[in-house]
């Protein structure tokens, strides 16, 4: 398109809401440049998810397309301050680094593995992980799942088991993400507080159920009994967090979760700078990421390939059997969820429904797209306004 008089953006980090971002700024005419701090972009697509869950050339196709709409990107430099952009003639700053601080260890005695560290590890070489015969997984979330699932394919067989201090009904993991873990062959350990990794052993507290907290999901209570668990590994899954220094450094005002406080259209206290992504919210799915930076850029929305809404799909409740006490959603959640419900799928080749390698968004209204946290989006398709405001997991 015709150049943006005045206009010279920058966007630091190279992942899905990065990439997006310069995509749809250099449709708009904006001469766009990414700065990429390790030496390959693509993010913790790239880097960190396994290849199980997306290809390679997925992630190449995007950054292929990303450089077809202009963008220049630059590997191997990271950017310690937005000053030093602003030095560099760069009148817009959009920052999109992701969640790539370590969460915090949840054990009270004994070391473990952040779990982006090991699977960033196993990704650039597999030979190199030697996690033992038993592997135990700290977390409920996705990326626990993704741990879990993982650590199954090493060598040897490992024996794999997930342990979570409620039930598996309040995992936060999406239902699919169960079920295919399960499918895989990893062990689930419900209500367990892990406290210590000793003499390859993880001691844990046995819990129980007791009354809902601020959440809604029934707090865990300490029964006061003692289970150990064979542990060669321990890897953590909980709590991936955004280091704040860069907005620190350019006097960006904070919430008290440490993330930069913006308005509807992504931007800062600071002019010309903007967060999305991980960046702006903490970790969260590849699609909202590329829902924020559609967000920032000033190209007008284009209209959805299809207005109506999906019905609400039919979840797999068997995947989170257990916990007797668990009562029906409501009428009303339900119909909420069938209103709230996105306009779009990941459709695979052979059988929607179906895991496989390579996944092609489309618009077509179904069930609600796989784990979206763990699957590219090609830029081309992102054209829903309700994708924008759909929150995908």
């Amino acid at each position: 398109g015709e150049k943006k008089d005045g206009k010279k953006g920058a966007v630091i980090g190279a992942g899905p809401a990065g990439l997006a971002a310069a995509s749809f700024l250099g449709r708009a005419g904006v001469p766009v440049t990414v700065f990429e701090r390790k030496n390959t972009p693509g993010g913790v697509v790239a880097h960190v998810i396994p290849d199980f869950r997306i290809s390679a050339r997925a992630i190449e196709k995007d950054i292929a397309l990303c450089k077809a709409y202009g963008a220049e990107i630059i590997c191997g430099r990271e950017i310690h301050s937005i000053e030093e952009l602003k030095a560099e003639g760069y009148t817009d700053v959009i920052v999109a680094v992701g969640a790539w601080k370590h969460g915090r260890n949840p054990l009270q005695k004994g070391e473990c593995l952040d779990a982006l560290e090991f699977l960033e590890k196993l990704k650039a070489d597999p030979a190199s992980v030697n996690a033992g015969k038993n592997i135990v997984v700290l977390g409920g979330g996705n990326t626990a799942m993704d741990v879990a699932r993982a650590a199954k394919r090493l060598p040897g067989s490992p024996n794999v088991r997930l342990v979570y201090r409620r039930t598996r009904r309040y995992m936060p993991a999406d239902e699919e993400e169960l079920q295919m873990a399960l499918e895989d062959g990893v062990e689930f350990l419900e209500l367990l507080a892990p406290e210590a990794l000793q003499s390859g052993k993880l001691v844990c507290h046995v819990m129980e159920l007791g009354a809902p907290d601020a959440s809604g999901r029934r707090s865990p209570v300490d029964t006061g009994e003692i289970r150990e668990i064979p542990a060669d590994t321990v890897i953590a899954a909980v709590g991936e967090r955004v280091d704040p220094a860069l907005f620190e450094a350019a006097g960006i005002a904070l919430s008290e979760k440490g993330l930069p406080l913006v308005d509807a259209g992504m931007k800062t206290g600071v002019p010309g700078v903007y967060a999305i992504g991980d960046a702006r919210r903490g970790p969260a799915t590849i699609v909202e990421a590329i829902a924020a930076a559609k967000r920032k850029t000033p190209l007008r929305r284009s209209k959805p390939i299809s207005s109506r809404r999906a019905a609400s799909p039919k979840k797999p409740e068997i995947f989170r059997t257990g916990d007797a006490s668990a009562a029906p959603r409501s009428a009303k959640s339900a119909r909420t969820s069938a209103r709230t419900a996105p306009t779009w799928r990941f459709m695979c080749p052979e059988n929607a429904r179906r895991r496989c390698s390579t996944w092609t968004p489309c618009a077509t209204n179904a069930a609600t797209a796989p784990s979206s946290a763990r699957i590219t989006a090609n830029l081309t398709a992102i054209n829903s306004p309700s994708l924008a405001r759909k929150k995908i997991s």
